[in-house]
């Protein structure tokens, strides 16, 4: 398996880059226009401690158990000296899914 790294993104509680040597059950194409997106080609974003460079034709999205401590103050980000973006966070993520 290959290394993975945690990256956190202005708007977005934390994102882990990397990939897995393992290979998914059922894994299929999905339609890029369901959900209004063309997944091609590759994008930077601006992230600490480095810039991230995302493939969008390689790339899936995972939300796993939000939690308060994430996106509330005196939550785990506020501890952790990062920017605090709240419940807004929620939002933008329910566009996405």
């Amino acid at each position: 398996m290959k290394k993975r790294r945690l990256v956190i993104l202005p708007g977005v509680p934390a994102v882990t880059g990397g990939t897995s040597d393992r290979s998914a059950v059922g894994q299929h194409e999905p339609d890029p226009e369901y959900f209004g997106i063309r997944a091609k080609g590759k994008i930077a974003i601006e992230a600490k401690p480095e810039p991230l460079e995302i493939d969008l034709s390689r790339t899936a999205i995972l939300v796993v158990d939000m939690q308060n401590a994430f996106v509330k103050k005196g939550g785990m980000l506020e501890k952790a000296d990062r920017p605090l973006v709240g419940e807004g966070t929620i939002k933008p993520i329910q566009k996405i899914l």
